[in-house]
């Protein structure tokens, strides 16, 4: 009789604490951030009851997860600190899990759980120490496709060389960025010339597999090859959205025409850029009416931004000011939601500017 209380408790403790995970991704993602603090904190109030009852991999797992959640959470609202804090202990307890229960299962969470306080280390300008925790992770990530060639564990390694790269991106290191794309590259291409049976999954290793052969060819400053990747990757993404319309494929869609519409306005291809631009900022427009966090409105700001840029170069003083004037708007609401205050001001004051000299050209 006790069993049978005990299972019903469990089986009703997941529910709530799946209804109230839904209901925290929901209110994350339309912006309502302490909606979504409070829903997570639930969760982390009935994964801490789950563990009391039944201490299990299961239990402890769940646990991290709400944690983390929250930690996202006080990230997008600007407290860096309290975001470390928070994925430190994420971090230690996902490491003591796998020690614990050693699978590959703990073993990839905890490094995700190192990603995770690389990225805050990167934006609070500790980039020794996010450097580091990449390469912890991309240790794991290559000893965990070492034992499994699956779409997921490829793409978890690919994107581990890319989260790495970047940051000796930041630190103007382009030779040791490029080899590490290049890793990348290699491990996806391999794994596309092997793949015999074409999956979504697949698709989505192609379109990264682009994304990356794209950012090399830039370093490598061959545009003509960048604009080839870029264009196969827009293809790609294209078919992702279609098949899987959530934010984060759109998302991806309206970064690969952007970076397109940057590319093209380099190479003198002002129309094109134009037109890339413009279907960038259709697709960041329709994310902010369901999204309004401040990145999504950070996003629409810039693609304004750009195709004002554009119009300057077509000699099309209106339209500039125009979308200058809108880029203005967006990037006041994007201050007014965002806690990275200095973000705002010097988004603020790049396009001011710009608008500026745009009234003393017309004049």
């Amino acid at each position: 009789m006790k069993t049978k209380t005990a299972k019903t408790l469990s089986c009703s403790s997941q529910s709530q604490l799946y209804s109230e995970n839904q209901a925290g991704d929901k209110a994350f993602t339309v912006g309502d951030l302490y909606q979504a603090l409070y829903s997570y904190k639930a969760c982390l109030d009935i994964a801490h009851y789950n563990i009391h009852q039944h201490m299990s991999v299961k239990t402890q797992a769940d646990f991290v997860v709400s944690l983390s959640k929250i930690a996202s959470v006080v990230l997008e609202l600007g407290c860096l600190k309290d975001a470390d804090f928070i994925n430190a202990i994420c971090m230690n307890m996902t490491n003591q899990l796998h020690m614990d229960h050693p699978c590959p299962a703990t073993k990839r969470n905890y490094a995700i759980a190192l990603q995770k306080c690389a990225y805050v280390k990167l934006i609070s300008q500790d980039i020794t120490q996010a450097k580091a925790l990449h390469q912890r992770a991309v240790r794991i990530f290559e000893d965990l496709h070492a034992c499994d060639n699956s779409s997921d564990a490829i793409l978890d390694l690919a994107m581990a060389y890319m989260c790495l790269a970047k940051v000796h991106l930041y630190q103007q290191k382009k030779t040791a960025a490029l080899s590490i794309l290049k890793q990348g590259s290699d491990v996806l291409h391999q794994h596309l010339t092997h793949k015999q049976n074409i999956s979504f999954k697949s698709i989505k290793i192609e379109a990264f597999s682009c994304d990356i052969n794209a950012l090399i060819a830039l370093l490598e400053e061959d545009r003509v090859a960048a604009a080839q990747a870029y264009l196969k990757a827009l293809s790609f993404y294209k078919r992702i959205a279609q098949e899987q319309p959530n934010p984060d494929a759109l998302q991806n869609l309206a970064m690969i025409w952007n970076n397109v519409g940057a590319l093209a306005f380099r190479m003198d291809k002002i129309e094109l850029s134009l037109k890339a631009h413009k279907m960038s900022l259709a697709i960041r427009k329709k994310l902010s009416i369901h999204s309004r966090t401040p990145e999504t409105q950070r996003d629409v700001c810039v693609s304004h931004y750009r195709i004002a840029q554009v119009y300057i170069a077509l000699k099309s003083g209106k339209n500039a000011a125009f979308y200058f004037e809108k880029a203005l708007q967006s990037a006041r609401m994007y201050q007014a939601k965002t806690f990275n205050e200095k973000d705002a001001e010097m988004l603020l004051h790049t396009i001011m500017q710009a608008k500026a000299n745009i009234k003393k050209e017309r004049a």
